[in-house]
């Protein structure tokens, strides 16, 4: 999430300012120390397919799924880049289609979202953005001074971690087992290996 400064908008207390309903797979009997809880979704790693920067929840068709931030003081939103839920090419398929949006019980976006790719390479390209300003200035220190426009071009890239709290994260590497699963998956579905990126979507402001 980012500011009307063009700035990334950080939680003192991401435990406690995110909550989720139903929280996570640790609801389900058999969990309980599973990592994928709500709080991963801010915790500075967001170009992963790592268990322990992710969020899983259990999928109950029809039923809503609820996420709520308290940002606890005024904030201004810019903009809102959404990565989908990207553990592996075949578990990407659990993430998030429809999502709507509500600021301060008013929806601010309404619509269907991307899915991930599944892997690192290249998950830049399935990332969601939703603009909230047709600001230029703000737009351009988004631009120059974001982490994700400063990665290399045309380079492998490592799981990443933007906060300096915590270390950086090796990028999970798939099971026999796991490869073969999603083969067979691939096989049995008529679904391109590629999809092209996303434009950016544009959120509803304000008159």
């Amino acid at each position: 999430m980012f500011d009307d400064k063009g700035d990334p908008i950080k939680l003192n207390d991401v435990k406690r300012q995110i909550r989720a309903d139903p929280p996570d797979i640790n609801c389900l009997p058999g969990y309980g120390k599973d990592p994928r809880t709500v709080d991963k979704l801010l915790d500075g790693t967001y170009m992963t397919c790592d268990d322990l920067h992710v969020w899983l929840a259990p999928f109950e068709k029809g039923k809503e799924h609820y996420i709520e931030i308290d940002f606890r003081e005024v904030k201004t939103l810019s903009m809102i880049r959404i990565w989908n839920y990207n553990k592996s090419r075949i578990h990407s398929y659990r993430g998030v289609r429809d999502l709507c949006i509500q600021l301060d019980d008013k929806t601010i976006f309404m619509g269907e979202i991307s899915k991930a790719n599944g892997s690192i390479k290249g998950a830049e390209q399935y990332c969601e953005y939703i603009m909230f300003t047709h600001n230029e200035g703000i737009i351009s220190k988004i631009e120059r001074e974001d982490w994700l426009n400063k990665l290399p071009k045309n380079e492998p890239v490592a799981e990443l971690n933007m906060t300096t709290e915590r270390p950086k994260t090796g990028t999970r590497r798939f099971e026999e087992s796991d490869l073969r699963q999603i083969n067979e998956f691939l096989n049995q579905q008529e679904i391109p290996l590629t999809v092209g990126g996303r434009p950016l979507t544009m959120a509803k402001l304000a008159k």
